[in-house]
């Protein structure tokens, strides 16, 4: 569930008080999520339960949500291609260099990388593809 990613605060309303009548109720809680999460909802407050004529005491009631924060879609790469959706934090986008080119200039260096979606809403640093060198050609008499 998205909302596990709130801060862990030992008690998450300021205004509750281990004691008699001490508590306000009707009052919100105040949230915040870790980061790289947004809050969507927070109807966490508190909330007078029973007859005060008789016995009553305040409960914390309601649920807040973080969801991941969104980077957007994916920054184009040239001589590359990936899924052009949007990504959300800790998401990765895979590239694929084109035929011909590599991440390095060289074949071993490989053609596909992952960039990955972060807190702060940007995507990690791409590697450029490359063409792909295959050094000069031999010469002599075996080669014409």
């Amino acid at each position: 569930s998205p909302s596990r990613y709130y801060k862990n605060i030992p008690v998450p309303c300021k205004n509750a008080i281990d004691g008699p009548l001490d508590t306000v109720t009707q009052s919100r809680c105040h949230v915040e999520c870790e980061p790289g999460f947004w809050l969507v909802q927070n109807d966490l407050g508190c909330v007078e339960q029973g007859d005060r004529l008789v016995y009553s005491w305040s409960q914390i009631t309601g649920s807040a949500v973080c969801l991941p924060v969104s980077c957007g879609l994916p920054s184009k790469i040239v001589h590359s291609k990936h899924a052009n959706v949007e990504k959300f934090y800790s998401e990765g986008v895979q590239y694929t260099c084109a035929v011909g080119y590599s991440l390095g200039g060289n074949a071993s260096e490989g053609q596909q990388q992952t960039v990955e979606c972060q807190a702060d809403q940007t995507f990690e640093e791409a590697r450029t593809c490359l063409p792909i060198s295959c050094g000069q050609c031999p010469t002599g008499p075996k080669y014409p």
